[in-house]
């Protein structure tokens, strides 16, 4: 099984969702199942976690409202069937797919 997960809420520093995903991945690599994280990043890049977990990184903007630090994937970044998002995913051929607004 592997699943994706898209979340804004994940970058190096963040608390509880970080430590969360970073659980996750962990497990992953623990119970053989595929795991992916595609979260906001200053530009585009892969993070190879360990054998089964991946992080990629799209470029995604600073937020206007919240701390600094946090990027925004917005709706026009994956809507649209020739996005970076829409890649991944077909690459990737997830089975489950977890969109954390």
């Amino acid at each position: 099984m592997k699943s994706v997960h898209l979340t804004n809420y994940y970058h190096k520093d963040s608390g509880g969702i970080s430590t969360s995903y970073n659980a996750l991945l962990a497990a992953a690599d623990r119970h053989k199942r595929e795991v992916r994280l595609i979260v906001p990043g200053e530009s585009e890049s892969v993070e190879i976690v360990n054998d089964f977990a991946k992080i990629y990184y799209v470029p995604a903007k600073a937020s206007p409202v919240f701390d600094k630090r946090y990027r925004i994937i917005l709706p026009w970044q994956y809507l649209s069937a020739d996005t970076l998002i829409r890649e991944i995913l077909a690459a990737e051929k997830p089975d489950l797919i977890e969109v954390t607004a």
